[in-house]
């Protein structure tokens, strides 16, 4: 009984030192268990077995608790001393850790607020490239002619890289896969470095002016929406026997929705849409004017919605394009007033026979 209450003693004070030093085993591991293994049973025989007096039996507790304790307190000391060595490596590493993610931080700060000062620029500009017609601009309702804006700056303001003719001519075979025409020039296909089919379309400068390729192309690239238009590249071209806009934009083999719901010769045979597809598209371009309205930061108005002006993709999706007419109002503006008139036809709202202020609902007639 004597033996078994000192040896757990004993043990116990080892197994406390090394549960406070279990960073350095070996200061206490091999030792100790060499102490425990063949040094304890000596004792333990010389001073139990052999009749000695209780005394020298507490002397001999004594001993194996200032031995434990040695080995325990050579273990702890080498754990404060790696502890320490710890602290400092962790603190350099904290601080490097630190230090790159201030310059992240700082980098992404840098990026956000080029972005959106471009962001701004291009959603003045879109302002200012507006006909030469009089804009209502702020909430006052101040009227002020738009200023002209020189065409390179309004582009490099935007978000589309452009794209030098003659990589241009190359992807489009020397513009010899011809997809359609309208009437203010043609689509051609091209396949671009990157291998991604699009489609290419060029607008005879004399019938599409400055002002209406600017108007698509900076109100396209500073917009994202899936029932939108997304302009890809630009091209600007003069030479002495032709002066063009190019535009590349997504292919859509279904061509507009003219196409689809008025007979033509060259459609192919049972080429018609149900009129679940046709509710499909009206929602879809539903969705894209109430981002063009209302979501997109801005209020832009495409005034010109036809269904030669809505592509059909191959899921029969609805996408609206052709912002070459757009008129941009700031968010709080509830009407507008113009000199000129915008749109087709056929499918223009009777307030632009009026004189007075159009509202945004002439976009939705």
């Amino acid at each position: 009984m004597k033996v078994t209450l000192l040896g757990s003693i004993t043990a116990i004070y080892y197994l406390y030192g090394l549960s406070k030093s279990f960073f350095f085993l070996y200061a206490t591991g091999v030792t100790g268990i060499f102490f425990i293994v063949y040094v304890s049973p000596f004792f333990f025989n010389v001073f139990l077995y052999k009749g000695y007096n209780q005394e020298v039996q507490v002397i001999a507790l004594l001993v194996l608790i200032i031995i434990t304790l040695s080995y325990t307190y050579d273990g702890l000391s080498k754990s404060f001393l790696f502890l320490c060595e710890f602290i400092r490596v962790t603190r350099i590493l904290l601080g490097g850790l630190s230090m790159i993610f201030l310059f992240i931080l700082y980098l992404f700060l840098v990026f956000h607020c080029k972005k959106s000062n471009n962001k701004s620029k291009v959603a003045r500009l879109v302002g200012e490239i507006q006909y030469k017609d009089l804009n209502m601009l702020g909430s006052g309702g101040a009227m002020v002619r738009a200023s002209k804006v020189d065409g390179l700056e309004a582009i490099e303001a935007g978000f589309v890289r452009k794209i030098h003719y003659e990589e241009l001519k190359t992807a489009t075979t020397n513009f010899s896969d011809k997809l359609g025409s309208g009437g203010s020039g043609q689509v051609f296909k091209c396949i671009l470095k990157c291998g991604t089919s699009a489609a290419v379309k060029r607008l005879e400068r004399e019938i599409y002016g400055e002002q209406e390729f600017l108007s698509e192309l900076i109100a396209t690239s500073s917009t994202r929406h899936f029932n939108l238009i997304h302009v890809h590249r630009y091209c600007s071209h003069v030479s002495e026997t032709s002066r063009f806009y190019y535009v590349v934009y997504d292919l859509f083999k279904n061509g507009s929705l003219d196409s689809w719901i008025f007979p033509i010769k060259d459609c192919p045979n049972g080429r018609f849409l149900n009129w679940k597809k046709r509710c499909k598209v009206a929602v879809d371009v539903a969705k894209a004017l109430v981002y063009l309205h209302r979501d997109c930061g801005k209020q832009i108005l495409h005034l010109d919605i036809k269904p030669k002006n809505i592509l059909v993709g191959d899921d029969f999706r609805g996408v609206l394009s052709d912002l070459g007419m757009c008129k941009l109002m700031s968010i709080d503006e509830k009407c507008f007033q113009t000199e000129l008139t915008r749109g087709t036809f056929h499918y223009m709202a009777p307030e632009w026979n009026s004189s007075h202020a159009k509202e945004k609902s002439v976009d939705i007639f």
